[in-house]
């Protein structure tokens, strides 16, 4: 468990290293894309689509912030009955952090007790990353045996 609004959920046919809110009703997890990587957020009941789709690229120290500050915006916002109104879909410019009016709409937003409670929250290096991914893919193509 991350902190007493976060718990570690199974990979899913689009996630991985998901996050789900204590009340189970939306997750944070990791998606691979040609480029990089995206941290994604959501509806857990609905896992065809996302709300939030932040592309990180293919540097893991963004990976690490992009999923950090998704889960402390997030939080600031769980309250409400749509916690993802409000919250920015996705950055102009790519990766995140290099778009500085998206990047501080996020800091303003995020809650930072949270962000000082996710410090300790490590992230697998790539080749691991990589290999859930892997798996994942084979997975959903109905490659594995």
């Amino acid at each position: 468990m991350h902190n007493n609004y976060w718990r570690d959920a199974e990979d899913d046919e689009n996630l991985i290293c998901r996050s789900v809110s204590v009340d189970g009703r939306i997750h944070v997890g990791l998606y691979r894309v040609l480029f990089g990587w995206r941290v994604r957020g959501g509806w857990v009941k609905n896992k065809l689509s996302v709300e939030l789709d932040w592309c990180c690229g293919d540097d893991h120290r963004t990976i690490i912030i992009g999923y950090k500050l998704m889960l402390a915006v997030l939080q600031a916002a769980i309250t409400r009955e749509d916690p993802f109104w409000m919250v920015p879909q996705c950055s102009e410019i790519k990766p995140f952090n290099r778009d500085t009016r998206f990047f501080v709409q996020l800091l303003n937003q995020a809650e930072h007790d949270i962000l000082e409670q996710l410090q300790e929250l490590e992230l697998p290096d790539f080749s691991e990353l990589n290999d859930r991914a892997n798996k994942q893919f084979q997975i959903t193509s109905g490659e594995v045996s």
